[in-house]
């Protein structure tokens, strides 16, 4: 069926998108404090928030260097395998 197909696609995509633009915005978060998805919550919030990416950041960093480029990719690969059609385990969601 080339509608489900397709629409395998642009599930594919978009969750893939979503993964990448949210690990983006880990690193806006880590350098600017705050996160411009949430500007009504608390500063404890934004802290909170911009603690984590710190420390995620560090992390990546981390592993860039050490293990190079490919370990993210991984850890990229293997946050968003599990939930794509593609994946045996999806159909437990389904």
């Amino acid at each position: 069926n080339a509608r489900g197909a397709k629409n395998a696609a642009w599930y594919c995509f978009s969750m893939v998108f979503e993964r990448c633009a949210l690990a983006i915005n880990d690193k806006v978060v880590a350098l600017f404090g705050r996160n411009a998805f949430f500007l009504q919550k608390p500063a404890a919030f934004h802290d909170s928030c911009a603690t984590y990416a710190r420390t995620a950041a560090v992390l990546h960093l981390f592993l860039w260097f050490f293990a190079g480029p490919g370990a993210l990719l991984y850890l990229l690969l293997a946050e968003v395998a599990w939930q794509l059609p593609v994946h045996p385990a999806c159909a437990m969601f389904v």
